[in-house]
């Protein structure tokens, strides 16, 4: 047997606030903080980040049908004393078309 395998545990904070632009147009801002461990077994997998996240949604008055759109910018580097502290990044676009019927 090769063991019980890794036990990942993680946590964030996400704060946000949306407002209507127009009639049909909704504007969202936010921002989130994470802290993981990949395996709570294992020293320094630790990863702390942070992020902005920027989107918006359309509901035309009267359609059956909206458009919600996210993206966030996430930027991170690791929670213990190395170095060679590694660093990361990245950025992630959702979209969704929804028909209601």
């Amino acid at each position: 047997m090769s063991g019980e395998g890794p036990k990942p545990k993680s946590w964030d904070v996400h704060v946000g606030y949306e407002m209507p632009a127009t009639a049909v147009l909704m504007v969202r801002a936010g921002y989130l903080y994470r802290w993981s461990d990949d395996d709570e077994a294992t020293e320094q997998n630790e990863i702390k980040s942070q992020g902005i996240t920027l989107g918006l949604g359309l509901l035309p008055v009267g359609a059956t049908w909206n458009f919600d759109a996210g993206y966030v910018l996430e930027w991170g580097h690791a929670d213990y004393g190395n170095p060679a502290t590694p660093t990361a990044n990245g950025q992630r676009l959702l979209t969704q078309v929804r028909w209601r019927f």
